[in-house]
């Protein structure tokens, strides 16, 4: 689908960079039909020379040559940039926002056109070709448009279709949920060095037993509830931590956490109007 039209990344961080990398890689796009712009041009040098793909600080300029922009921009700062380019953008563009919080409808309005917009909220692990981006269509966005966005997150993970009432929950769950792995792995590390673990040997154990835990997850076709149960043998080592966790209300705080991520979501969503 990427056929006729060239790619465009407006602020190309961690997440534009892994989609231009996931787009070439997989084919999408050729790297003559990709233009990425940052306001550092030293990132910018080393996209050109890794990539080889051509960079720009002059977004006007992006958006004259391309017909597919990423919005890789902060929540923040996303409505001021797009309303700063508003007499540039053009009624054939497909705009694809990676920003949370900010809505579909809030940048059709600053755009101030019929354009084509599409919202989704990839995860970190699109780094590695492991990403998780559920999407969204705007008032101006068919079933052609999504299928294109579709295309481009999926050559970083998985792509899914949602409704944009889900969009905040979503970012709680799947967007920040990669540092929640991570902040676990943090305090197992610290937790195994506590009991008696060298570091190195607490690290590699735990590093093989996340990844061994998550393919299980994916593979056995069975509830996290039934794979743990499987572990948890009655008065054993694993039912002795459970009991603890349950004690401290880890269930309860696991589920403060995503309420306080969504209502962040949804705070920037507002504070970017």
């Amino acid at each position: 689908m990427f056929a006729t039209r060239k790619l465009g990344v407006i602020g190309a961080g961690n997440m534009g960079e892994a989609l231009i990398r996931g787009a070439l890689k997989a084919g999408v796009v050729q790297r003559n039909r990709v233009v990425a712009s940052r306001r550092t041009e030293d990132a910018l040098l080393r996209l050109q020379e890794e990539l080889g793909i051509a960079t720009t600080t002059d977004n006007a300029a992006l958006l004259r040559d391309c017909e597919v922009v990423v919005l890789g921009v902060k929540p923040q700062g996303l409505v001021a940039l797009v309303e700063s380019q508003r007499g540039h953008f053009r009624a054939d563009h497909v705009v694809l926002s990676i920003a949370a919080g900010v809505t579909t409808r809030t940048l059709e309005d600053a755009i101030g056109l019929p354009v084509a917009v599409v919202r989704a909220m990839p995860n970190t692990p699109a780094l590695v070709g492991e990403g998780m981006s559920p999407y969204c269509r705007g008032r101006h966005a068919d079933e052609s448009h999504a299928l294109l966005a579709a295309e481009l997150l999926s050559s970083v993970g998985k792509a899914i279709h949602v409704p944009e009432s889900l969009m905040d929950p979503i970012t709680a769950t799947s967007g920040s949920g990669p540092a929640y792995v991570f902040y676990l792995v943090e305090c197992l590390n610290r937790a195994a060095e506590e009991i008696g673990l060298p570091e190195h040997l607490g690290r590699a154990l735990i590093r093989q037993t996340i990844l061994g835990a998550a393919k299980l997850l994916v593979e056995a076709h069975e509830s996290p509830a039934e794979l743990r149960r499987r572990v948890t043998s009655p008065g054993g080592t694993t039912a002795a931590a459970i009991a603890e966790l349950e004690a401290g209300h880890f269930p309860e705080l696991v589920t403060a956490a995503l309420v306080a991520a969504c209502r962040r979501a949804s705070e920037l969503g507002r504070s970017s109007t």
